[in-house]
């Protein structure tokens, strides 16, 4: 058994930070759906290795709302600070 089998994961956007964390999730077991996955170089494929790629507005959504755990990276549009939800 994997040490987070069954945590469901879902990692928005395709800034280098967020791909290495969903990986890293990946590697140990959870479920990790990976939200406008970049695929453009052969780190990122690496990167998305494990991870169900989603492309699609309905399977994102999915998805999002079955998530236990968000991973995103990025700032909100016209701020200056990280976005950080508890």
């Amino acid at each position: 058994m994997s040490l987070l089998a069954e945590l469901r994961v879902v990692q928005l956007g395709g800034g280098m930070a967020a791909a290495v964390c969903g990986r890293l999730f990946a590697d140990v077991g959870a479920d990790v759906a990976c939200v406008g996955p970049d695929v453009s170089t052969h780190l990122a494929v690496h990167l998305n290795h494990r991870k169900i790629l989603v492309s699609n507005n309905a399977a994102a959504r999915n998805a999002i709302t079955t998530a236990e755990l968000i991973v995103a990276e990025g700032r909100r549009a016209g701020s200056s600070r990280p976005v950080i939800r508890q």
